[in-house]
C-alpha cells in the first residue's frame, strides 16, 4: 500500500470528485437515449391503436350494475389515447365532417325547327351536407356507421323556382323528350319524378370492416372496407341476370364494393424509423405501406416507382373509383402536416365478355366508351368535361402520411343520359347526353385540439436526433470517466515512469 500513499495526492482526489458529474451525465444520457429509442415505437403502437377502434366502450355489463373492464389501463401519446371510449369519441367527431356540394345543372336549349339541342351550364347551386350520430356502434372487427344527414340550402332558396329544360328520363319520342322542371324539383324539395340530388333529411347506414389486428389476413381491405351501403339494392343493377334476391348464383354477379377513403394504406405509423430501433415493440398492420407510396427522395423505403392502387367506393353514385398515390403534396390548408395526394385514375368497370352470345339482354356495360361507366339502364358516369380535348376534372384525396387519415377530399362526377337508336347491323349507336355534374369537397374536419397531428411531421426527426445526441454524449462521458479513473489511480504516471527506466515501486 506504500505505493498508493506515495502517489495519490490532492490532485488525484480532485480528479476523483470530478468523476461524479461525468458519471451522472453518462447515466442520464444512456437512460434518455434508451427511452427516446422506444418513444417512436410507442407512438407507432398508439397511433395504430387509435385508428383501430375495436369497441364503442371499454366495459360490458355482465350482471345488473356489475361491469367487467376490458382495458386495465390506457396511455396517451401526442394526445392520442389507447382507450376505446376516447377513440370512439374522437372518431365520431371525424365522422361528422361537413361536406360542401356544388351542383352544376346543364340547361338544354331547343328550337322549334327541330334542330339539335344545345346544353349550357346554369349558375351553380351550393349545398352544405351535415352529419350527426344516429347510433353508430363498433364491435371487434366491424363498424356500424349510423348517421343522420341534413342539407342546408343557405340563402339560395329563392333560386328553387328557377326553370330548367332537361332530358326526359323516360326517353319518350319527340316532342316529349324534353321537359321543364324547377330547381326545387331536381333537388327533391318539391314533389317530382325526376330528382338529381335528394336534399331531404335522411338516415344513412353502412357497415365497414375496422382495421384491427384481428383481421390482418385481409391486408389493405381491412381499412374501412364497405360490407353494406345505404343503397344496397343497386348492387345488381349492372347485371340483367340478377333477380330480386341479389345474390351470386353463377349467372348473377352483384357489384363489389371498395374502401371508404377515410383511411388509406399509405400510413407509415413511423415504421420507416423501425430499422434504427429494431428492438422496439412495433405494431404489425395487415397491409404494407411501402407498396402504396411512390419511391422518392423523401421516402426511400417505398418499394415501387408506381404504387399500388386502391379502389374507393362512392356511396352517392354506387361507383368504384381507382385512386393512386402520387406522392407528397404541399397543402396550403394544412401547412404543418405531411400530406400525400391520392388522385383518381378512372372508374372500375365491369366489361365482361360482351361479344359472346348470352341468354337474355346484353349487360348494361357492354360496348360503352372507356370514359363512361354504367350505373343503371340509361345512366352513365364520367368525369366532367368542358370542351373538346379537355382531360376533365379528377377526384382527389389528401391524406396525412403517418396515420393515413383523410384531411381533405374533392369528389367530382358527371351524370350522363344515354340516348340509343338501333342500327342496321343490330349494334346500338348511342349518344351520351350530359345532364349535370357535381363537385363534393370537404368542409370542416372536426379534429380535437388535443390530437397532435401537427407534431407528427417532425416527431421522428426530433426524437432520433435526441437519441443520437444522447448516445454521443453517453460515449463521450463514458470514455471520459475511464480516463479520469485511470488518472485517479495514477496508471498513466506509472507507465510513464516505467518507460523512463525508473525503479519500479515496491508493493506490500
Amino acid at each position: 500500500m506504500s505505493y498508493w500513499y506515495e502517489r495519490i495526492g490532492k490532485k488525484q482526489i480532485l480528479i476523483l470528485l470530478s468523476m461524479i458529474p461525468v458519471v451522472s451525465i453518462s447515466g442520464a444520457a444512456n437512460i434518455v437515449g434508451s427511452y427516446g429509442a422506444g418513444c417512436i415505437a410507442t407512438a407507432s403502437r398508439t397511433l395504430f391503436d387509435w385508428i383501430s377502434v375495436d369497441r364503442s366502450g371499454n366495459s360490458v355489463e355482465i350482471y345488473p350494475y356489475v361491469f367487467m373492464q376490458f382495458e386495465t389501463g390506457c396511455i396517451e401519446w401526442l394526445g392520442f389515447s389507447t382507450c376505446e371510449t376516447v377513440q370512439f369519441q374522437d372518431w365520431m367527431q371525424i365522422w361528422s365532417e361537413t361536406e360542401i356540394i356544388t351542383i352544376h345543372i346543364l340547361n338544354t336549349t331547343t328550337t322549334s325547327q327541330g334542330g339539335s339541342p344545345e346544353s349550357s351550364q346554369a349558375s351553380p347551386f351550393t349545398i352544405e351536407r351535415q352529419f350527426s350520430d344516429a347510433g353508430t356502434s363498433v364491435s371487434r372487427g366491424r363498424l356500424g356507421l349510423r348517421r343522420k344527414v341534413r342539407y342546408s340550402l343557405g340563402s339560395q332558396t329563392d333560386q328553387l323556382k328557377n326553370i330548367f329544360v332537361v332530358r326526359n328520363p323516360t326517353n319518350s319520342p319527340a316532342p316529349n323528350q324534353w321537359i321543364q322542371v324547377t330547381l326545387g324539383q331536381l333537388l327533391g324539395v318539391s314533389q317530382s319524378n325526376l330528382v338529381y340530388l335528394n336534399t331531404n333529411t335522411a338516415n344513412e347506414q353502412a357497415d365497414m370492416i375496422v382495421p384491427s389486428p384481428t383481421n390482418k389476413f385481409l391486408r389493405a381491405d381491412s381499412l374501412l372496407y364497405f360490407l353494406n351501403v345505404p343503397q344496397q339494392s343497386r348492387r345488381c343493377l349492372l347485371d340483367d341476370f340478377c333477380d330480386t334476391a341479389c345474390t351470386w348464383n353463377g349467372l348473377c354477379e352483384p357489384m363489389g364494393y371498395g374502401h371508404h377513403g377515410m383511411l388509406l394504406p399509405s400510413a407509415t405509423f413511423f415504421l420507416n424509423w423501425s430499422p434504427l430501433s429494431g428492438l422496439g415493440h412495433w405494431p404489425t398492420p395487415g397491409w404494407k405501406y411501402s407498396l402504396f407510396c411512390p419511391l422518392s427522395k423523401h421516402d426511400s423505403s417505398c418499394l415501387r416507382t408506381r404504387s399500388h392502387v386502391v379502389v374507393i367506393f362512392n356511396s352517392d353514385t354506387s361507383s368504384r373509383i381507382i385512386f393512386k398515390n402520387t406522392g407528397d403534396w404541399s397543402s396550403e390548408k394544412y401547412p404543418l402536416l405531411e400530406i400525400q395526394l391520392w388522385q383518381e385514375t378512372g372508374y372500375m368497370r365491369r366489361n365482361g365478355d360482351c361479344d359472346q352470345i348470352m341468354i337474355g339482354e346484353k349487360a348494361k356495360y357492354c360496348h360503352v366508351p372507356p370514359e363512361y361507366v354504367a350505373l343503371e339502364e340509361s345512366l352513365f358516369l364520367s368525369r366532367p368535361r368542358f370542351q373538346d380535348g379537355d382531360q376533365g376534372m379528377y377526384s382527389e384525396i389528401h391524406s396525412e402520411r403517418v396515420t393515413g387519415l383523410r384531411f381533405y377530399h374533392n369528389d367530382v362526377w358527371q351524370m350522363n343520359y344515354r340516348v340509343s337508336t338501333d342500327a342496321a347491323d343490330s349494334w346500338k349507336l348511342s349518344t351520351y347526353f350530359p345532364v349535370f355534374w357535381i363537385e363534393k369537397r370537404s368542409g370542416t374536419l372536426n379534429i380535437a385540439d388535443t390530437l397532435g397531428f401537427s407534431s407528427l411531421k417532425s416527431y421522428g426527426v426530433y426524437v432520433m436526433t435526441g437519441v443520437l445526441v444522447s448516445y454521443i454524449l453517453f460515449l463521450v462521458c463514458y470514455f471520459s470517466m475511464i480516463y479520469l479513473l485511470l488518472q485517479t489511480l495514477t496508471c498513466p504516471q506509472y507507465l510513464k515512469a516505467r518507460g523512463a527506466g525508473q525503479a519500479t515501486p515496491a508493493y506490500i
